[in-house]
C-alpha cells in the first residue's frame, strides 16, 4: 500500500511511474486512461497472462493458415449459380448472405487484434502507450496479411485487406479495454453498442438513397416470338470463321440483340426487372433496375454503370469509369477498389478462367461487340463448365462415362419393341442403386440420366456434361442401342431425356424455356408446334428433378428395380394438337401464352400430375 500512495504521489506531480513493479505500472496506466486503478485481478495481467495471449494468438494464426493452405485456392466467383438468383427475393437473400459473410470476416480478423496487445507489457509513460497500440494494430495487420496470402496464394489486393484491417481496428479497441481490467472492458459495453447503433443507422441511410420510388425510365425490347427468332438466327448468322482461318471463329451481336437477350433472360424471373446496354467506341454504358419485396411501395433499386471491357488473349480488361447506385455515386477510390477485387476473383475462378482462356478477343464498338474465339476448347471444354455455373451443380463427366459402358455392354441383352425404353431405365438406375452405397444416390442419378440422354436421346447432349464417349465408344453404341420408343414414338424418348439433361445442367425454368423455343422454331417452317413434344420435355424435366432430389433420390432406383411402368413417368399425349404452324398458332390459341395456349397447357399439367414417379 505505501509503494502504491508512493507511485500515487508521483504521478500526481507529474514525475511518471516506474516499471519496476507490474501491478504498480497497471495501476498508472488506468489512471492515465481516466479511471481508476484496476482493483480486480485478471489471469491476463501479469508476465504469464501476456505468455498466454501470446500463445494462443499464435496458434490462432497458425490454425487459419493451415485452413488456407489446405482450402483450394481456385473457387466459383459468385458461389451461387445464375439461375439460383434469377428470383429477385433469392437474389435479396444472396445479397443479406454476403453482408452476413462479411460480419463474420470481420470478426474473424477482430480476434487477432484482440489479442496482439494483451501480448505487450504495459507502457511505462503516456508516449508509450501510444507506442503500444500502434505495435498492436501493425502486428494484427500484419498477420492477418499474412493469413489472407496464404489463403490466397500470393500477395493480397488492398481490396481483400478492407475487412480484415476493419477487424484488427475492432480487436485492438476492445483489447486495449480488456488490459486495462474488467472495469474498462465493462465501459466498452455502451461504446460497442453505439457503435452498432451507429453503423446501422448509416446502413439504413444508406439502403434508402440507394433504393427509387420508380425504376430508371427506359424500355426494354418486348420478348416476342419473333424476336427470339430473330436474335437466334442472328446469333447463327453472327458465327463465321475470322479471316478464313480453320480455327478462330468471331461471333458479332448488336447492340439491340444483346438489349433482347438481356430483355429475355430477366424475364424468366421477376418481370420487375429490366436492363439495357449502350455500346460505344471500348466501352459500355449499362442501365438496370429491379424491384424489390420489400420496403414501402416496392422500392427499385437501379444501377448505371460506365466501363472500359476487353478481351486480349484470354486476359480480361476491365476500367469502371461511373458506377451509381440509386441515387448514390460510388466514389472513384471504392470503385477502383471493387474493380481490383473483382478482376482478382475471376482469376481464381477455374471455370471462367477456363471460357476466357477461349477468347481470343472482344471488342466493343459503336452499336456491336465482337468475340474471337476459338471453337475446341469453347465447345469441350468451357461450356460444360459454363452449364455446370448456370446450374451450380456437381461434374459428373467421369461417372456418366461409366453409366455410357455398363449400358452400351447390357443393351444387346435388353428385349426389344416398347419394353426396351423402361429397360434402359431400369439397368441405368439398378447401377445407381448398387453405387450409391459408396456415394451419393443424387450424384448417381444425375450421372445416369446423363448417360441415358447421350445414347438414347441426342449425342450433343455429351456439350452439357463434358466427354463422356470416343470414337469407338460411339461406334458400339451406334450398333448395340437400336430403336428405342415410349408410347410407340422415338421423338419422344429424346424430347423426353434431352430435356432431363438440360434441368440437371442448368435449372428447370431453363429446360421449360429451351423445349419451348424448340418447339417455337419448329412452328416456324419445321415440323410445327407440338403440345405433344411440350408434355414429353415437361416430363423429362421432372423426371430429373424427382430422381436427383434430396429425399426422394433413392425412392427413385427403388421404383425402377423395381419395374418401369410407363403410366407413371409419361400420360397419354397422342391425342394433343401437333403440326401447329406460327400462323394457327396465332389464330388458334392466342400465341405463346395466349387463352388457348393456356387451356392446353393446364391440361398438360393435369395428365403429368397424374404419374406418380414425377410428384
Amino acid at each position: 500500500m505505501r509503494t502504491a500512495r508512493l507511485a500515487q504521489d508521483r504521478f500526481g506531480r507529474g514525475e511518471g511511474c516506474s516499471a519496476g513493479d507490474v501491478r504498480l505500472s497497471e495501476n498508472c496506466e488506468a489512471e492515465r486512461e481516466g479511471g481508476a486503478p484496476a482493483d480486480i485481478p485478471a489471469p491476463w495481467r501479469g508476465a504469464f497472462g501476456r505468455w498466454l495471449a501470446a500463445a494462443a494468438l499464435t496458434g490462432y494464426v497458425a490454425v487459419w493458415c493451415l485452413l488456407g493452405y489446405s482450402a483450394p485456392h481456385s473457387r466459383a466467383l459468385l458461389g451461387a449459380s445464375f439461375w439460383d438468383l434469377q428470383n429477385t427475393e433469392a437474389f435479396a437473400g444472396w445479397l443479406g448472405g454476403l453482408a452476413l459473410a462479411g460480419l463474420v470476416e470481420v470478426l474473424r480478423f477482430a480476434a487477432v487484434g484482440l489479442l496482439a496487445p494483451l501480448t505487450m507489457a504495459p507502457p511505462a509513460t503516456r508516449r508509450g502507450s501510444g507506442a503500444k497500440w500502434a505495435a498492436a494494430v501493425l502486428i494484427s495487420l500484419s498477420l492477418s496479411a499474412l493469413v489472407r496470402a496464404i489463403e490466397r496464394r500470393g500477395v493480397p489486393a488492398m481490396a481483400h485487406m478492407v475487412l480484415p484491417a476493419a477487424g484488427c481496428l475492432l480487436g485492438v479497441w476492445v483489447g486495449r479495454a480488456w488490459g486495462r481490467g474488467l472495469r474498462a472492458l465493462l465501459r466498452m459495453v455502451p461504446k460497442l453498442a453505439a457503435l452498432v447503433l451507429a453503423l446501422g443507422v448509416t446502413g439504413a441511410i444508406l439502403a434508402h438513397a440507394a433504393l427509387e420510388d420508380a425504376p430508371l425510365p427506359f424500355q426494354p425490347p418486348a420478348v416476342t416470338l419473333q424476336g427470339k427468332r430473330r436474335v437466334v438466327n442472328a446469333v447463327r448468322s453472327g458465327i463465321r470463321r475470322r479471316h478464313g482461318e480453320p480455327g478462330p471463329r468471331s461471333l458479332c451481336l448488336a447492340e439491340r440483340d444483346i438489349d433482347f437477350l438481356l430483355a429475355w433472360g430477366l424475364s424468366l424471373g421477376s418481370p420487375r426487372r429490366k436492363a439495357v446496354v449502350r455500346l460505344g467506341e471500348g466501352q459500355l454504358t449499362g442501365q438496370a433496375s429491379a424491384g424489390m419485396p420489400f420496403g414501402e411501395g416496392r422500392r427499385y433499386l437501379n444501377l448505371r454503370i460506365v466501363a472500359g471491357i476487353r478481351i486480349d488473349k484470354g486476359r480480361l480488361g476491365l476500367s469502371v469509369k461511373e458506377l451509381r447506385i440509386g441515387s448514390l455515386p460510388v466514389p472513384g477510390p471504392v470503385i477502383g477498389l471493387l474493380t481490383r477485387a473483382l478482376l482478382a476473383e475471376v482469376e481464381r475462378d477455374p471455370q471462367l478462367t477456363e471460357a476466357l482462356a477461349s477468347v481470343r478477343s472482344l471488342e466493343v464498338r459503336p452499336g456491336a461487340v465482337e468475340v474471337v474465339y476459338g471453337m475446341g476448347a469453347l465447345d469441350r471444354r468451357a461450356l460444360p463448365f459454363l452449364l455446370e455455373r448456370l446450374g451450380a451443380k456437381p461434374d459428373v463427366a467421369s461417372e456418366a462415362r461409366e453409366y455410357v459402358q455398363y449400358l452400351v455392354s447390357v443393351a444387346p441383352s435388353l428385349p426389344r419393341g416398347e419394353a426396351r425404353f423402361g429397360a434402359f431405365l431400369e439397368k441405368a438406375f439398378s447401377l445407381a442403386r448398387d453405387r450409391a452405397e459408396q456415394s451419393h444416390p443424387e450424384l448417381e442419378n444425375r450421372a445416369a440420366i446423363f448417360a441415358l440422354a447421350v445414347l438414347l436421346g441426342h449425342p450433343r447432349v455429351e456439350g452439357l456434361v463434358g466427354p463422356v464417349t470416343d470414337p469407338e465408344m460411339r461406334t458400339a453404341a451406334g450398333r448395340a442401342v437400336g430403336r428405342v420408343t415410349l408410347r410407340g414414338r422415338n421423338d419422344w424418348v429424346r424430347h423426353f431425356l434431352v430435356s432431363a439433361a438440360i434441368a440437371l445442367a442448368s435449372a428447370e425454368v431453363v429446360s421449360d424455356a429451351a423445349g419451348l423455343l424448340k418447339e417455337e422454331l419448329d412452328a416456324g417452317g419445321g415440323s410445327g408446334f407440338s403440345f405433344a413434344d411440350l408434355l414429353a420435355d415437361r416430363a423429362g424435366t421432372l423426371f430429373a428433378l424427382a430422381a436427383t432430389r434430396e429425399g426422394s433420390a433413392a425412392a427413385m432406383q427403388q421404383r425402377l428395380i423395381a419395374g418401369f411402368q410407363v403410366e407413371d413417368f409419361f400420360p397419354p399425349a397422342a391425342d394433343l394438337p401437333e403440326g401447329i404452324s406460327d400462323t394457327r398458332l396465332r389464330a388458334e390459341y392466342g400465341g405463346v401464352g395466349g387463352a388457348g395456349y393456356r387451356e392446353v397447357e393446364r391440361e398438360i399439367e393435369r395428365r403429368l400430375r397424374t404419374c406418380a414417379a414425377l410428384q
